[in-house]
């Protein structure tokens, strides 16, 4: 007999059925990961056992045409590895320390560079530029090449003995520039909109939502900067290439290196080459006759290559990174969570092979609290080992709290920091629901019961509460900084304000300590420990979890995306960096940079 397919009986058998779908997308799933691990392992053995064998008269071949960050993820390469991808990102850290080693080691001549249009903050730059200039000074030459330059990529390849385009290339040499948005007028307009509360005439971190135009100040702040920066980029540059300074000022005002033939007439480049010419280029270097090849060596083949420091020094300094914005919480790659941060900080600070911790920030700043919380995290390392910051392209408001205490702060020249105050904003959407005919009413017990609401704003006694508790902050803020720089209340004042600084403003003004990059944090660290063979340790660990495989396919997905999309994105990230800081804005009172500054 049948059985009579009720509502029931189908659901039942949906359920069922679609329960044994995901259990066995689950196995699979499982099994994919198993197989993903074995694949890493015996990649990781094949690839070990022919790594070794670099030749004499070697070139590195140094492409970096990808995104930089201070540390990345292995899981991220070792799936791109396994998958056949070409790695999208690469660390910092790794950059330099594969330079240091091809420096050291003798069966390296030189670096092929092409890093036209590498996506990396300033600081980055310069840092992997300064470790180039160490490499020329032993005698070992560079060679750069590429298609296109942007003023970026152009700053980082100048540095080469010969700095080769390709004739139908293209460079940019015009000046920095900084854009702001602003989103008054389309508030008006819709009737959503931002009601915020802030500490300090530069604290412009609302600014764009109360405003259609730049005020004074912030237009102060924000061009000291950029002429900073610029000065040591001319500077650099200048030298590079036996230029005077005020003629790198020339041929940028009056746009002289429009073309790469200009160019070329100006000295901002040696040659106009093809690829396959450029490689002869090479070859003559070599002393390579041109009906063969020269032995490159890829990025990917530095465990090849001689070791900088002893990996096996029972001292140790740690190295923990602090990236992205800061969050109350755990935290992720890529966010700095003070509950994640502070475990790794009271761990760290617990290893007794540890002698001394440096911490790399590169944070825009972001919870209060958080930021607090984590200041107090490294009072508490600072009473068993020695704590060393390194700042970042940015290590600003809440990135700068948490640095304030160190015992040295060190950061590039073109680094932006400073921005201490505080800022808080929730949303006000009263005027487009009531264009839309939408009225919220409300009962309350007593007057006050009510403080925000997305349908009023911001209300009378929850303003004047905020702002006290804004106050409280930026007192507490100010009297860190004056206790970890030894600054008097009203140096401190004067320096406040939630005015951002360059690095090189920040030495002057006695914000941080002096200039350098991670390598001379490390030494300085090491230093303060007393310590002379050691090594170097690197913070949080990285752990091979479904979570972790999860975030590394979605960073891969991302990593190809923003290399094949390069210019009309621009937009929708723009956007998208301001919506994540409204979000952040909105989770209580942030001391956070003021908005997404994007120098170019």
């Amino acid at each position: 007999m049948a059985t009579q397919l009720t509502p029931m009986n189908f659901f039942r058998v949906f359920a069922a059925s679609f329960l044994g779908v995901i259990t066995a997308f689950l196995f699979l799933f499982v099994i994919f990961l198993l197989l993903l691990g074995a694949l890493s392992a015996f990649f990781s053995l094949s690839y070990d056992d022919t790594i070794g064998g670099i030749e004499n008269n070697s070139v590195l071949e140094l492409n970096l045409n990808k995104v930089v960050k201070d540390r990345t993820s292995p899981i991220e390469q070792e799936l791109e590895d396994i998958l056949g991808l070409d790695y999208g990102q690469i660390g910092l850290n790794e950059v330099t320390d594969i330079i240091q080693r091809s420096q050291n080691d003798n069966r390296i001549e030189g670096i092929i560079l092409q890093g036209g249009y590498p996506i990396a903050g300033w600081t980055q730059i310069a840092t992997i530029r300064d470790a180039l200039v160490k490499f020329k000074s032993s005698g070992k030459f560079i060679y750069a090449y590429d298609d296109f330059y942007t003023q970026k990529g152009y700053y980082l390849s100048s540095v080469a003995d010969t700095v080769v385009v390709h004739p139908m290339g293209m460079l940019s040499f015009k000046g920095l520039v900084s854009e702001v948005l602003y989103y008054k007028d389309i508030q008006d307009k819709y009737g959503i909109r931002m009601d915020i509360i802030r500490s300090g005439d530069f604290k412009s971190a609302g600014e764009p939502y109360i405003t259609n135009r730049m005020s004074p100040e912030n237009r102060l702040q924000i061009s000291q900067m950029l002429f900073s920066i610029w000065n040591d980029f001319r500077q650099d540059i200048a030298l590079s290439r036996d230029l005077t300074e005020s003629r790198v000022d020339d041929i940028a005002d009056d746009l002289e290196a429009a073309l790469v033939e200009d160019a070329l007439r100006v000295g901002l480049i040696d040659t106009l080459l093809n690829k396959e010419q450029f490689n002869d280029l090479v070859k003559q270097k070599l002393g390579v006759s041109e009906d063969k090849s020269f032995e490159k060596v890829s990025i990917y083949e530095a465990d090849g290559l001689k070791s900088v420091r002893s990996k096996g020094a029972a001292d140790r300094i740690g190295v923990v990174y602090a990236q992205g914005p800061i969050v109350y919480g755990k935290g992720f790659e890529g966010v700095i969570g003070n509950v994640s941060l502070c475990k790794t900080l009271k761990s760290v600070g617990q290893k007794s092979s540890i002698k001394a911790v440096v911490l790399r920030i590169n944070s825009p700043g972001g919870s209060a609290i958080a930021s607090e919380m984590i200041w107090q995290c490294i009072e508490n390392l600072k009473e068993k080992k020695p704590v060393v910051v390194s700042m970042g392209d940015v290590a600003a408001s809440g990135g700068y709290y948490i640095a304030a205490g160190a015992d040295q702060i060190v950061a590039d020249p073109k680094t932006i920091t400073g921005s201490i105050g505080v800022v808080f904003g929730m949303l006000n959407a009263k005027d487009f629901f009531k264009d839309i005919g939408i009225d919220a009413q409300q009962v309350t017990t007593h007057k006050n019961a009510l403080d925000y609401s997305l349908f009023e704003g911001i209300q009378p006694g929850f303003r004047n509460v905020q702002l006290k508790e804004i106050d409280k902050i930026y007192t507490i803020f100010k009297d860190r900084v004056a206790q970890g720089r030894e600054l008097s209340s009203d140096e401190v004042e004067r320096l406040a304000r939630g005015r951002i600084w360059s690095g090189q403003q920040a030495f002057e003004n006695g914000l941080i300590d002096g200039f350098g990059d991670l390598e001379v944090a490390i030494n300085k660290a090491a230093e303060l420990a007393d310590v002379t063979d050691y090594s170097v340790s690197e913070y949080p660990r990285f752990k091979s979890s479904w979570e972790s495989y999860l975030n590394a396919f979605g960073g891969v997905y991302k990593n190809k995306v923003s290399k094949s999309v390069k210019f009309d994105n621009e937009i929708s990230d723009r956007m998208f960096n301001e919506i994540d800081n409204l979000k952040l804005v909105q989770d209580g009172p942030q001391t956070i940079l003021p908005y997404h500054i994007r120098i170019r």
